[in-house]
Protein backbone atom coordinates (compact mmCIF):
# COMPACT_ATOMS: atom_id res chain seq x y z
CA UNK A 1 0.00 0.00 0.00
CA UNK A 2 2.70 2.84 0.79
CA UNK A 3 4.26 2.06 -2.37
CA UNK A 4 0.97 2.48 -4.23
CA UNK A 5 0.77 6.09 -2.14
CA UNK A 6 4.37 6.78 -2.94
CA UNK A 7 3.91 6.16 -7.11
CA UNK A 8 0.05 7.92 -7.08
CA UNK A 9 1.75 11.13 -5.13
CA UNK A 10 4.69 10.78 -7.80
CA UNK A 11 2.22 10.75 -10.87
CA UNK A 12 -0.01 13.35 -9.27
CA UNK A 13 2.96 15.65 -8.36
CA UNK A 14 3.47 16.38 -12.04
CA UNK A 15 0.11 18.03 -12.71
CA UNK A 16 -0.95 19.32 -9.52
CA UNK A 17 1.81 20.66 -7.94
CA UNK A 18 0.74 24.09 -9.72
CA UNK A 19 -1.45 24.62 -6.68
CA UNK A 20 1.68 25.64 -4.27
CA UNK A 21 1.53 28.69 -6.04
CA UNK A 22 -1.76 29.71 -4.81
CA UNK A 23 -1.17 29.05 -1.12
CA UNK A 24 -1.78 24.86 -1.37
CA UNK A 25 0.92 22.19 -0.28
CA UNK A 26 0.90 18.40 -0.11
CA UNK A 27 -0.68 17.65 2.94
CA UNK A 28 -1.53 14.03 2.71
CA UNK A 29 -0.83 11.02 0.67
CA UNK A 30 -3.91 8.00 1.87
CA UNK A 31 -3.03 4.11 0.17
CA UNK A 32 -4.78 2.08 3.56
CA UNK A 33 -8.19 1.54 1.39
CA UNK A 34 -8.58 -1.46 -1.09
CA UNK A 35 -10.37 0.66 -3.52
CA UNK A 36 -8.43 3.49 -3.94
CA UNK A 37 -5.26 6.11 -3.70
CA UNK A 38 -5.67 9.86 -2.77
CA UNK A 39 -3.40 12.75 -2.65
CA UNK A 40 -4.49 15.83 -0.93
CA UNK A 41 -3.42 19.45 -0.73
CA UNK A 42 -4.68 21.96 1.11
CA UNK A 43 -5.01 25.62 1.93
CA UNK A 44 -5.54 27.60 4.85
CA UNK A 45 -9.51 27.62 3.66
CA UNK A 46 -9.86 24.71 0.75
CA UNK A 47 -8.49 21.36 -0.09
CA UNK A 48 -8.14 19.47 -3.62
CA UNK A 49 -8.05 15.73 -3.25
CA UNK A 50 -7.02 13.79 -6.49
CA UNK A 51 -7.95 10.37 -6.23
CA UNK A 52 -7.32 7.12 -8.21
CA UNK A 53 -10.57 4.80 -7.92
CA UNK A 54 -9.59 1.24 -8.38
CA UNK A 55 -12.99 0.46 -8.07
CA UNK A 56 -14.51 2.50 -10.69
CA UNK A 57 -11.13 2.73 -12.83
CA UNK A 58 -11.20 6.51 -12.80
CA UNK A 59 -9.49 9.56 -11.59
CA UNK A 60 -11.56 11.98 -9.40
CA UNK A 61 -10.88 15.65 -8.58
CA UNK A 62 -12.19 16.17 -5.38
CA UNK A 63 -12.91 20.46 -4.14
CA UNK A 64 -13.61 21.09 -0.62
CA UNK A 65 -14.16 23.75 1.80
CA UNK A 66 -12.64 23.12 4.82
CA UNK A 67 -14.81 22.72 7.99
CA UNK A 68 -13.20 24.44 10.82
CA UNK A 69 -9.61 24.11 9.12
CA UNK A 70 -10.54 20.17 8.66
CA UNK A 71 -11.38 18.17 5.42
CA UNK A 72 -15.42 17.52 5.56
CA UNK A 73 -16.52 14.50 6.36
CA UNK A 74 -17.58 12.67 3.03
CA UNK A 75 -21.32 13.76 2.08
CA UNK A 76 -23.03 10.38 2.31
CA UNK A 77 -26.46 11.52 1.91
CA UNK A 78 -27.23 14.66 0.08
CA UNK A 79 -29.97 17.00 1.74
CA UNK A 80 -31.02 20.98 1.68
CA UNK A 81 -30.66 20.96 4.77
CA UNK A 82 -26.79 20.01 4.80
CA UNK A 83 -24.06 22.58 3.52
CA UNK A 84 -22.19 20.73 0.67
CA UNK A 85 -18.38 20.97 1.36
CA UNK A 86 -17.06 18.56 -1.47
CA UNK A 87 -17.84 18.65 -4.66
CA UNK A 88 -16.42 16.69 -7.74
CA UNK A 89 -14.46 18.62 -10.33
CA UNK A 90 -16.32 16.72 -13.12
CA UNK A 91 -19.85 18.36 -11.91
CA UNK A 92 -18.59 21.93 -11.90
CA UNK A 93 -17.25 21.18 -15.71
CA UNK A 94 -20.67 19.93 -16.38
CA UNK A 95 -22.56 22.76 -14.71
CA UNK A 96 -19.97 25.72 -16.96
CA UNK A 97 -20.62 23.92 -19.38
CA UNK A 98 -24.25 24.03 -19.49
CA UNK A 99 -27.07 22.55 -21.39
CA UNK A 100 -25.18 21.19 -24.61
CA UNK A 101 -22.82 19.45 -22.18
CA UNK A 102 -26.02 17.91 -20.14
CA UNK A 103 -27.30 16.80 -23.54
CA UNK A 104 -24.54 14.89 -24.14
CA UNK A 105 -23.67 13.18 -21.48
CA UNK A 106 -27.68 12.16 -21.69
CA UNK A 107 -26.91 10.79 -25.12
CA UNK A 108 -23.50 8.86 -24.11
CA UNK A 109 -25.80 7.18 -20.75
CA UNK A 110 -28.27 5.94 -23.64
CA UNK A 111 -26.21 4.79 -26.11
Amino acid sequence: MERQGREWSGRVRKHFDFLAEYGCALTDVEASLWWEVSVTYRSPASAVAVIYSMEFARVEVELMRLVDGELPAYPVFLVDSVPLHTFLADELLTLRAGANALGLLQQDAEA
